[in-house]
């Protein structure tokens, strides 16, 4: 299978650069191929030493500069790998450094390019999945992204709605917008921070004092990256349709930065309303609710068996209920969704985008924060959203039910209050007690130690300075003032000192 699937991204690359960029599409849907084939697919554009020749007229014409110009500014390789979208630095006319993403709708690819391209890659398909069915919904799934990452006025418009209304919520950062209304370009000021691979990298490597000179905590970073991701699905309601995490800055104070927002899924208002319910599904830990909510995400086939993928869900959360490093995720989202196609079931497009994008920024999380507490984030986050929903309820009934949904871990409270009670009365009851002396008290009994030690040098100073040297009249005059400023100067230390331990063992 990994011979044929390096095979077919050769052919796939001799279409030129709309094929590379259908091969990327294809990747993502990792619903119909397995994890060698996406791998093989995925290809990286070449690196170009200079500015594609279409994208530096597009840009001379709408920015009204000259190629002598812009030339000098660019650098010598692109930050992206879209070959129909070339993202690069440059300068305005006022000096003002921009990342400009410039749209190449004439490399895009035609029909006769997109059913060439799905017709090399459906022998890669899983085993069982239906070949014509797979073929129409990669042709309506690669039409409409194609579509999405040429739409530069739609990222213009989603960016500024980020602007009006992130920076009030979790703290995101979206870059500002400074290039006229272009057709084919959008600029945006750089955001000073990090890719989010090389703060990863950074922590990989324990390098403490890098994260510090860039003001960056990871476990923060991790904690913020989950609530940014749960932002962008439950409060703008969309997810990239290619998630990218050198898209994504960790900036000073460890605050996340959407340096390009890039194509993205809107979700339907379908998956809006069953989102929320499978992600308390999962946080309540209950099998039974867990699977009956993940049916409902999928769209049912003519031969769809909910009983059978309900009792995968059931062995495949019990089996990874204890795992989660960094490759949890992507290996419980293959398996999960390659049952659901054996068991007849299709992925939405916007169900795929947000299982894809929730399940890269948590496996970041994770290497960021292998401690990180996932559930209690999303609870958390959850819980505000409930509460902001409740205003927005049509009536009374409404909000009730949504209150329940909310407070439904108090029913197990009188359960637990039981528990506790029997435990505490039972004849062998023992209470656990740590008698190692906490880390901070070892602190204050440090600098106590310190400051008795100060005190005496202190003292020390004092008696040699008020008791006369009976040889003091014999020593010459340079010699005494000398040793007085000395002496003098050791006490003033030494009281600096004493009052310095004094105010921090206080």
């Amino acid at each position: 299978m990994a011979a044929t699937a390096q095979q077919a991204a050769v052919r796939l690359a001799r279409l030129g650069h709309g094929g590379v960029r259908l091969s990327q599409l294809m990747a993502l849907r990792i619903d119909l191929f397995d994890r060698e084939t996406t791998r093989a697919l995925t290809l990286r554009h070449p690196v170009e030493v200079r500015p594609p020749a279409q994208a530096l007229a597009v840009i001379a014409t709408e920015l009204d500069q000259t190629l002598d110009a812009i030339l000098p500014v660019w650098t010598a390789s692109s930050t992206g790998s879209n070959p129909l979208c070339w993202t690069a630095f440059g300068r305005r006319a006022d000096g003002r450094d921009v990342l400009l993403r410039v749209a190449l709708p004439e490399r895009a690819p035609g029909s006769a390019t997109i059913d060439t391209a799905i017709a090399i890659v459906i022998p890669l398909l899983r085993p069982g999945v239906d070949c014509e069915h797979a073929a129409t919904s990669l042709a309506q799934d690669l039409h409409h992204w194609i579509a999405a990452d040429l739409d530069i006025h739609g990222q213009r418009r989603r960016m500024l709605a980020w602007r009006r209304r992130a920076l009030t919520r979790t703290g995101v950062v979206v870059p500002r917008i400074c290039t006229p209304d272009a057709p084919h370009v959008i600029g945006v000021a750089p955001l000073a921070g990090l890719p989010l691979p090389q703060v990863e990298q950074l922590v990989a490597r324990n390098d403490v004092a890098a994260l510090d000179r860039h003001d960056i905590d990871a476990p923060t970073a991790a904690q913020r990256l989950i609530e940014t991701g749960l932002e962008r699905l439950f409060i703008h309601h969309e997810a990239p349709v290619d998630p990218r995490p050198a898209s994504l800055v960790i900036l000073p104070e460890s605050r996340i930065g959407l340096g390009d927002l890039g194509a993205a899924e809107p979700v339907s208002r379908a998956l809006e309303q069953a989102l929320p319910r499978f992600v308390r599904a999962l946080l309540s830990g209950d099998p039974a609710r867990l699977s009956s909510e993940a049916v409902v995400l999928f769209e049912a086939g003519p031969v769809a068996d909910a009983a059978a993928y309900a009792s995968h869900v059931t062995t495949l959360e019990r089996r990874m209920r204890d795992r989660r490093d960094g490759t949890w995720f992507e290996r419980a989202l293959a398996d999960g969704l390659a049952a659901a196609g054996m068991c007849g079931f299709r992925v939405p497009a916007d169900l795929l985008a947000a299982l894809r994008w929730m399940t890269a920024l948590a496996a970041s999380a994770c290497r960021l924060d292998p401690a990180v507490d996932l559930a209690a984030i999303t609870q958390r986050f959850m819980m505000r959203r409930s509460i902001e929903t409740l205003f927005e309820a049509p009536d009374s009934h409404a909000i009730a039910v949504g209150l329940l949904d909310e407070i439904e871990p108090l029913a197990t409270l009188p359960r637990r209050i039981d528990q506790l009670l029997s435990q505490a009365t039972a004849p062998q009851y023992r209470v656990p007690v740590d008698l190692r002396e906490p880390p901070a008290d070892r602190a204050v009994r440090r600098d106590q130690r310190r400051l008795i030690g100060v005190a005496i040098f202190w003292v020390g100073c004092a008696v040699l300075l008020l008791v006369p040297h009976p040889a003091a009249d014999r020593w010459p005059a340079r010699a005494s003032t000398a040793l007085t400023a000395t002496l003098w100067s050791l006490a003033a230390l030494s009281a600096t000192g004493f009052v310095q331990l004094w105010r921090r063992s206080a």
